[in-house]
């Protein structure tokens, strides 16, 4: 009686173990010690050529190559007998075993066979060579157990594009349509309209890149799940090429088995379409700050009620935060050869003199070099601010570079000008008085921040270039480091309450579109994203100034119009 419960149990448990998954195409099943039974096709395999002879009714042969690294035996009941092919990874036959096997045989066993092979195939017969059918082989005649079953993901709710069959080179682009091992996405898929690729267990994908036109700009692949379903992120093909605009897919099976449109499983290749933000970016408008004479406002920074707006040039005016009043102009006195495009501008903690009204103004060079042989990559400018009555003068008093721009570890991601913005922003901690730099790393898809002392005005070495000291930061001076998200187009930043305020984009959905992001310094990590599009505020973001008395923050886009972030005031009381 207790044998006859055990055996219920047994079975009661396998029905509840078993699920199904896709191996390359073979129809799996996983049950509780990993084992399945594969998939058969009438016919043999010649143990000399690996042809294959569909017309023998004595044998049959599993239907896809199976991993060998993936399996760890493979099992055969009593009254069978199994012949061994073995193939490369590009599913070339190599050799066979030259003879019928009986019994279980482990990966290590068949590995002694052939240790160049990739994958095997097995031929079953019976030992007495009876008629044998794919029908007629019972379940658990063929056994293959794996070294582990995929982990079940998460359903995921995915687009299944339309498929065609061919390939895509990836040299040249060109599409061969007579290849019958792979199928490729029929159209091209915008990459803002996706985060993610899904390429199910088994399979593996060819991603191509494309660009505004639909011209082939470059591919990378192949990624293969081997283990579980396997992720891209859809922005990896913008660190291919930051020119990408549309991807396609090549989809092929593991084991290269022949594939069409048809045949092709609705759950092998899945396109997650971005989430959309159904952003708690407000506001309230506040004032017009208009535009430059020859461009937009590119950041502003608020001290004593005053905001202070640089332009790509460093030509600068002043205004009363309360009215809008324009108060006067100034103009940065390096603006003929250092250029600083200004993309973060803040006030620090430290004066230039005792009696100076105002604390020293930090400005990152960024990226105003266009066809421009002075590419100071990593630089910041420092400024005294001076006011005499309407008049404003702002003279660079120091700068700041980071000595480590060419490492490829550390701050560019790509050689020879690869990345599209290896100049970095600039804020001060004025809470701690610590200086972070951080830089847009393309290859990595990732946005890095460097922890800094703040350099004191007094230091460096007097640069006859520049006119004034500068400062040069090692990785002996590096205090912490981490990577967040990545942010497209680094724009204006500022700094409260232990976190830098970075807005990023190029507006109307371009390149990210207009995203403001809060970067929380002490858990290093982003912990709000505020959208501003989906609010309706489409226009590039420029301006992000924090008021050091109200601790109001505006945001300023090319629209002319300045912003009180009314949303940044609602996320800090729910924080408290």
């Amino acid at each position: 009686m207790k044998n006859k419960i055990y055996k219920l149990f047994s079975v009661l448990l396998t029905v509840a173990l078993v699920f199904t998954t896709c191996i390359c195409a073979i129809n799996t099943v996983y049950a509780d010690e990993y084992t399945y039974s594969p998939t058969m096709s009438q016919g043999t395999i010649d143990g000399g050529a690996g042809a294959i002879m569909s017309n023998v009714t004595t044998r049959v042969y599993t239907e896809e190559l199976i991993s060998v690294a993936d399996t760890v035996k493979v099992s055969l009941a009593s009254g069978y007998k199994a012949y061994y092919h073995f193939y490369d990874a590009s599913g070339n036959w190599l050799k066979s075993s030259g003879a019928w096997i009986e019994g279980d045989r482990t990966v290590a066993q068949l590995i002694e066979i052939s240790n160049t092979a990739t994958y095997f195939k097995v031929v079953v017969g019976t030992t007495d060579n009876a008629y044998l059918t794919p029908s007629t082989l019972p379940t658990g005649a063929l056994a293959v157990t794996l070294a582990a079953a995929p982990e079940q993901p998460e359903e995921i709710e995915g687009e299944t594009p339309v498929m065609a069959q061919g390939t895509i080179d990836g040299g040249t682009g060109n599409i061969s349509a007579n290849v019958g091992t792979r199928v490729y996405t029929k159209d091209l898929i915008p990459v803002s309209d996706y985060e993610r690729i899904i390429i199910a267990y088994g399979y593996k994908a060819y991603i191509h890149c494309y660009d505004a036109d639909g011209g082939w700009l470059t591919s990378f692949g192949w990624k293969e799940a081997s283990s579980a379903d396997l992720e891209v992120a859809v922005s990896e093909t913008k660190a291919k090429s930051m020119d990408t605009v549309y991807f396609r897919v090549v989809m092929g099976t593991r084991s290269n088995a022949n594939v069409t449109p048809d045949s092709f499983p609705a759950d092998a290749l899945k396109l997650v379409k971005k989430s959309e933000k159904h952003s708690d970016f407000t506001f309230e408008d506040v004032f017009e700050i208009g535009a430059a004479s020859n461009g937009p406002w590119q950041e502003g920074a608020i001290f004593d009620g005053k905001l202070f707006l640089f332009n790509h040039a460093e030509s600068g005016k002043v205004v009363d935060i309360e009215t809008g009043e324009d108060i006067g102009t100034f103009m940065g006195d390096t603006t003929d050869f250092f250029s600083v495009h200004s993309n973060s501008m803040c006030f620090g903690t430290e004066y230039y003199s005792a009696n100076d009204k105002y604390p020293l103004l930090y400005s990152s060079v960024y990226n105003n070099y266009e066809g421009k042989s002075n590419q100071y990559e990593g630089h910041c400018g420092v400024y005294r601010i001076v006011e005499n009555g309407s008049n404003f003068t702002a003279q660079l008093v120091q700068v700041i570079k980071i000595g480590f721009t060419e490492d490829l570890t550390m701050w560019k991601s790509k050689s020879n000008n690869g990345d599209v913005c290896p100049f970095g922003n600039f804020i001060v901690d004025t809470d701690k008085n610590d200086l972070y730099a951080y830089v847009m790393r393309d290859a990595t898809q990732t946005t890095r921040y460097y922890k800094f002392d703040l350099p004191a005005v007094s230091e460096g070495t007097y640069n006859s270039t520049f006119g004034c000291k500068t400062v040069t930061l090692n990785t002996t001076d590096i205090k912490d480091q981490f990577d967040t998200e990545y942010s497209v187009y680094l724009q204006g930043a500022d700094y409260l309450d232990g976190m830098i305020l970075s807005s990023s984009g190029l507006g109307h959905g371009r390149d990210g579109g207009a995203i403001l992001r809060l970067v929380d310094l002490e858990t290093k990590e982003v912990v709000k994203i505020y959208d501003a599009i989906s609010a309706g505020v489409y226009n590039e973001p420029e301006v992000i100034a924090v008021d050091p008395e109200t601790e109001k923050v505006y945001y300023g886009s090319t629209d002319g119009q300045l912003r009180w972030l009314t949303c940044i005031d609602k996320y800090r009381e729910e924080k408290a």
